[in-house]
């Protein structure tokens, strides 16, 4: 199994976004007009991948057009949070749990918490990297899994 930063975690250190949302100020993984579209892009990449304009447009148009439910999505995972920790144990499978070093989203520091509660863990925190590593970098993220998949054949 391959857990690519995934949420439900409570770190040690807090993530960068829920800093930022314990201030209450804005989310910046919401979109809310098409400037924020590039807010969200610097927010989750380190180095943020070229988009041609028109499907950059297409994609900021599309974030305003859903901020109402992306808004209603983070209040339920703030708000209605549900541990994933009770439930690693129950993982037979080997698991890989990758991570960008540089996740402001989601703090790296939750590999630590995730890693003696897993049955057969194998992390991999990709340096330079943020929350979307198999955007940012597709090719190395495929290969930390296929090694992973390799290694336990």
């Amino acid at each position: 199994m391959g857990l690519f930063a995934n949420a439900g975690i409570t770190t040690p250190q807090k993530s960068q976004l829920l800093e930022i949302l314990e201030r209450g100020e804005a989310n910046p993984l919401v979109v809310k007009s098409p400037q924020d579209f590039d807010r969200l892009l610097n927010f989750v990449f380190v180095e943020v991948p070229y988009l041609p304009t028109k499907v950059k447009q297409h994609m900021a148009n599309k974030g305003v057009a859903n901020s109402a439910l992306n808004e209603q999505i983070f209040d339920h995972l703030i708000n209605r949070y549900i541990p994933l920790e009770p439930e690693l144990a129950k993982i037979q499978a080997p698991t890989l749990i990758l991570w960008g070093e540089q996740d402001r989203a989601l703090h790296v520091s939750s590999v630590e918490v995730m890693r003696p509660l897993l049955r057969e863990p194998t992390a991999v925190i990709m340096k330079d990297c943020g929350h979307l590593p198999m955007i940012e970098r597709p090719a190395e993220t495929a290969r930390h899994y296929q090694a992973f998949l390799d290694s336990v054949d």
